[in-house]
Parts: C-alpha cells; structure tokens; sequence
C-alpha cells in the first residue's frame, strides 16, 4: 500500500509495572519514553541517506549497531545536533511510573485485545493521537487529502505489531474519530491511520528506527537518575528544532512532549525537581490542551 508519511517509533526505559524504582531497589524503570519521528515519503530516501552517513560523519566506531546508549557524550550531541537540522517531526510521550506500581487494570482497557503490555499500548495510542493530529493537518495544508501515515515498530522489547494493529482496531471500533479536531481527552484520526501498515522490524534492519531510539534514549536520559547516572538534559534539548507543535503553538508541552501523570495531578511531587527540568524547558506547566 502507498503512504505519504512513515513513523518511527522505538523506546527507552520498560513498560514493567509489578516492582518500579526508586520504591524498589532492582524494580523496572521509574521512567518510560515512547518516541516517534515522522518523515515525510518525499524526503525518506534523503533521511536514509543522512542516517547511513552519520556514524562516520561523528567518528563512531561501531556503526551497524549504532545506539544511543553506546556513544560517548560529545557523540550523543552530535547526532542530536545533526537531527535537529533534518526535515523531520519528533515526539516523544515519557511517562512516571510510580503511581502505577503493581497496576494491573488497564488506562484504557487494552487487555481486551491481544497485547504484550497493555502499558505499552496506552503509550502508543497517546503518540499516534498526536501524529495522526500532525499528519492530518499538515496534509490537508500540502496534499488538499489527508495523508497516508505508516508506522514502522522496533522489535526491542518484545512488541509485536499485531498486537498494536488488533489495538488500533478496537480503538477505531470504539471511539468516535470521524472528525479531524481533537476532543478534550484526545482521540486517533483514523482517516490517517492506515492499520495495516503497522509493521515491527528490527532496529539493524530499518535504519530510519535509529531516530527514534536517538530521541527516546534523549529524553530517557534527560530524566532518569537510577539507571543512567545523573540526569542530563543536553541532547533533548538540542531536539528542539524538531520537537512537533501543534498547529497555531509555540510550546510542544503537551503535544510533541507529552507528561504522565499530567504536571498538576500530585502524582509527582516525590521526583527529583531536576528530572522535571526538560519538562520546564518544553513549556509545562503551560502546556497545550493540559486537560488532554
């Protein structure tokens, strides 16, 4: 099937929920990042391009299995640096873990269809609400139609894209998205969604998923201090260019960056201020549309 758009989505930090640090000493991860970066199909071959080039352009070492987490710092700001100039959108939904520690009912009811991590879904289905926003009114402005999106998965962590197509169908089933504004709480703009073209690969396999293993592991590092060391909000800044507003906005807060538990729900009054500081940067508390 022929597509106008392709989102990249990977992650960084794990959707564990029965034991979560800093509560539990050798919990899953206090945080989770679910980043996609979209690019347009006129401009992939050129994003394809730049990416291949990119690990001797910053003189990597190791250049078929080129992650985030295995460059040095000053690499790690260079590749941010160097996304930050591509004709590409970022997103990136990060959520704190704590007040969901040991939940097992899912927000919203994801274990009705067959998925791996019911967590993992609602994340996702908070990042297609926004790109599906994005692409429905940048190809309405460029096309005169809405566009075609493809979502291309990595495989890391175990996702399988049927279980995100059986999951998008039942949203689609579901709730009413046959129109292009977005309600309060948000919603999918299937006229943009073309569900079978949720595919997972590898991240060897598809170079364009090193961009969103580039801008999850940059937030994941802007706001983790158990795994990572102290946190360091450079390289998620440097995103900045490129970090997806909504129409008519400023600020990403909300919409390119996306909080949970909301900035004002109580739930993170035990982080470190300092894990916060990239949130400040974005525009919380300020956000687009705090109530979605």
């Amino acid at each position: 099937m022929d597509y106008d758009y392709v989102l990249y989505v990977d992650e960084a930090g794990d959707p564990g929920l029965r034991t979560v640090r800093p509560i539990d000493t050798n919990g899953a991860s206090e945080w989770m990042v679910l980043s996609g970066v979209l690019v347009a199909k006129q401009n992939e071959a050129d994003i394809l391009q730049r990416i291949s080039t990119l690990p001797s352009m910053i003189g990597a070492r190791n250049q078929h299995d080129f992650h985030f987490k295995n460059l040095a710092p000053h690499r790690k700001l260079a590749v941010c640096s160097q996304l930050a100039t591509w004709p590409v959108r970022c997103f990136a939904v990060c959520s704190n873990k704590r007040n969901m520690r040991g939940m097992h009912d899912a927000k919203p009811h994801a274990e009705i269809v067959s998925v791996k991590s019911w967590f993992y879904a609602w994340l996702f289905r908070l990042l297609v609400e926004r790109v599906s926003n994005w692409v429905a009114v940048r190809s309405a402005r460029e096309l005169g139609r809405p566009g075609i999106l493809k979502i291309e998965i990595s495989q890391r962590g175990g996702v399988r894209y049927v279980g995100m197509r059986a999951y998008m169908e039942w949203l689609k089933q579901t709730f009413d998205a046959n129109v292009g504004a977005l309600s309060q709480h948000g919603s999918v703009d299937f006229r943009v969604i073309s569900i079978p073209l949720i595919q997972d690969f590898s991240h060897r396999s598809r170079l364009g998923l090193r961009m969103a293993d580039w801008t999850a592991s940059a937030f994941f590092k802007a706001i983790d201090i158990h795994q990572t060391g102290a946190c360091d909000a450079s390289f998620a800044k440097a995103l900045g260019p490129r970090i997806a507003r909504a129409s008519g906005q400023s600020l990403p807060a909300g919409y390119g960056v996306k909080l949970m538990p909301g900035w004002n729900s109580g739930h993170l009054k035990n982080v470190d201020p300092i894990q916060l500081d990239i949130f400040r940067y974005y525009g919380y508390p300020r956000e687009w549309r705090s109530n979605w």
